[in-house]
Order: C-alpha cells, then structure tokens, then sequence
C-alpha cells in the first residue's frame, strides 16, 4: 500500500521491517531511527524550554498563535517544519 503525500512528507520512508525505523519524523538531523532521534530530540529541545523558563522564548497570551510559536520555538532545531 501507498503511503498518502501527507504522510510521506512528515516520516522517512519505510525501507526496513525493524520498527525502530518505521514512522520515524524528517529530522534536521538525518536521523532514521526512534531511539537515536529520541536523545538528540531530548538535547535540542531541553534547551530551548529552559530559555522558555528564563523567560526569552516566544511572548504571549497562550492564544492559539502564542501556543504555536512556542512549539516552534521548542522544536525548531529539530523539525524544519516544527
């Protein structure tokens, strides 16, 4: 079965019955495992959350624009289209 273009532009493709590399997220990275893109996701994104905590991430009413620009703050070294 075909995966839909959605789907395909978010994951590596399956090439591997391992299910550590299967619907693994496109990473800046390069990263197609689960357990290697877990520690470097974990590094990326500790970082970011402790500048949220110091108070030099997005600003805001935790509107839903606010809440997005968090996330994107969170994981923008992690996801191109975080």
């Amino acid at each position: 079965m075909s995966e839909s273009p959605a789907k395909g532009s978010y994951f590596y493709p399956n090439t591997s019955d391992d299910p550590d590399r299967a619907d693994v997220l496109r990473n800046r990275f390069g990263i197609e495992t689960h357990t290697e893109l877990r520690i470097e996701e974990y590094r990326a994104t500790a970082f970011r959350m402790a500048e949220i905590a110091e108070g030099d991430g997005p600003q805001g009413k935790f509107d839903k624009a606010h809440i997005k620009a968090i996330h994107n703050h969170i994981f923008q070294d992690v996801y191109e289209w975080a």
